[in-house]
């Protein structure tokens, strides 16, 4: 019972945030405790526009007659742009926060929280991350750049028979 309401509500969060997500919830069943397991994974692959991305996060928790329970989580996010150059980024967040565990709706209720905000909060600082990338060091790097519009010829510089440019008058 707990498995199936945890999917349906992180289903729920999975279909407002991410438009190609998916979500499932697997129980580890021991002899002491059951684990819940809960796992979100979305691509987005674009090739017309040059760009990749992967988001995957992994969330744990155990189910105790106690009022909390620890919950441990993994954020991956990859993303790949390839238009002209290759720009590859690659975070992982950890995050291990108390769950209270009053009722098996208010806790599920409670989790989903801590996942949307938890995954909020990684992509609201890989923005800003991303912006502060663009403002200096992408800007910097594009300018340093000569724009010749014409491919780079790798046999020839690999051999040694690299073309001379003809000096200005």
């Amino acid at each position: 019972m707990w498995r199936r309401s945890l999917e349906e509500a992180l289903g729920t969060y999975v279909s407002h945030h991410y438009p190609k997500g998916l979500c499932s919830v697997f129980v580890k069943d021991t002899a002491m405790r059951k684990i819940l397991v809960a796992c979100i994974q979305a691509s987005m692959p674009k090739p017309s526009p040059f760009w990749s991305s992967l988001w995957k996060s992994e969330w744990t928790f155990t189910l105790s007659p106690s009022t909390s329970t620890q919950v441990t989580g993994t954020i991956d996010v990859q993303a790949h742009y390839f238009e002209g150059g290759n720009i590859h980024l690659a975070a992982c967040k950890e995050v291990t926060m108390s769950l209270p565990v009053a009722s098996r709706t208010q806790a599920i209720r409670a989790f989903v929280k801590l996942v949307e905000d938890s995954e909020g909060q990684l992509h609201a600082g890989l923005m800003e991350e991303y912006q502060r990338m663009n403002d200096t060091y992408l800007k910097a790097f594009r300018r340093q750049l000569p724009i010749t519009h014409s491919m780079i010829d790798w046999e020839k510089i690999m051999t040694g028979r690299i073309v001379t440019v003809p000096a200005l008058h």
